[in-house]
């Protein structure tokens, strides 16, 4: 299945409409701005992320399975904003793909809604569109305000680059220096921000979201640039609580890479 024209079908999930609606207005923005059509597909559902399967594999893979079959019935690109919605919803087609057993189970649900999962429907993070289809280039020409002398850590998080990487493992950095940006290296760029480790092993996530903010400061970053709700929440409304626990001083800007678009 291939995307046709500057239309593509949107899962937005639940963290981009709700807790980070500032990256939901932002994506908005900029993709009005590219012309870059956004459809939001009618009657999605949450798609479990990593907390379903715990609980039920099962349901785990029928939560996304459902909102994939409603994707499919259009016939383009399924594009998110959230890398662990792109994790999930990548990581069920992998499953149902490779698991008949699974696959006949998946099958007799999604028939009693009247759908039905397509394995080829392909499954994209906004950066990828913005990135392949767009273009650096083409992006950059609509900048009005480059970034010149800001100096910002591309920060990809853990569930972006694996299993499933974006095609360029240096789109992020390559988007930012086109926008004007001087991009510092960040060793730290695919480790894991604490994530929810911080609802139940607080004191282990607030040392893994420590070890990025400093490696930031250390390289004298002016803020972080990040594609993950989750990791934006973590290194952002946690960081006065790492500068509690570990005597530090992080004063780390954490921003969505879409909102430093600014056309």
């Amino acid at each position: 299945m291939t995307n046709t024209a500057s239309t593509y079908t949107y899962y937005p999930g639940c963290s981009v409409t709700g807790l980070s609606k500032e990256y939901h207005r932002s994506i908005c923005e900029i993709c009005h701005v590219l012309g870059i059509e956004l459809e939001e597909l009618k009657d999605w559902n949450c798609c479990g992320a990593s907390a379903l399967a715990s609980v039920n594999r099962l349901f785990a893979v029928l939560a996304p399975a459902r909102s994939l079959a409603l994707a499919a019935a259009h016939h383009r690109d399924l594009v998110t904003a959230c890398s662990s919605c792109y994790l999930v919803l990548r990581k069920t087609l992998d499953q149902y793909t490779a698991d008949p057993a699974l696959q006949a189970q998946v099958d007799e649900a999604l028939a009693l809604i009247g759908r039905r999962l397509d394995p080829g429907l392909r499954v994209r993070h906004l950066l990828d569109v913005l990135y392949s289809d767009v273009g650096l280039e083409a992006v950059a020409a609509k900048v009005s305000r480059p970034l010149n002398g800001l100096k910002v850590v591309a920060y990809y998080g853990c569930q972006i680059a694996r299993p499933y990487p974006l095609e360029s493992p240096q789109a992020l950095e390559e988007l930012l220096a086109a926008l004007g940006a001087e991009v510092v290296p960040f060793e730290n760029r695919t480790s894991c921000c604490g994530g929810s480790l911080l609802a139940g092993l607080k004191m282990a996530g607030l040392e893994l979201a420590r070890q990025v903010l400093a490696e930031a400061a250390d390289r004298q970053a002016d803020a972080i640039a990040v594609l993950c709700p989750l990791c934006q929440v973590n290194l952002d409304a946690y960081q006065a609580q790492v500068n509690r626990q570990f005597h530090t001083q992080f004063q780390l800007p954490v921003v969505y890479f879409t909102q430093l678009l600014v056309f």
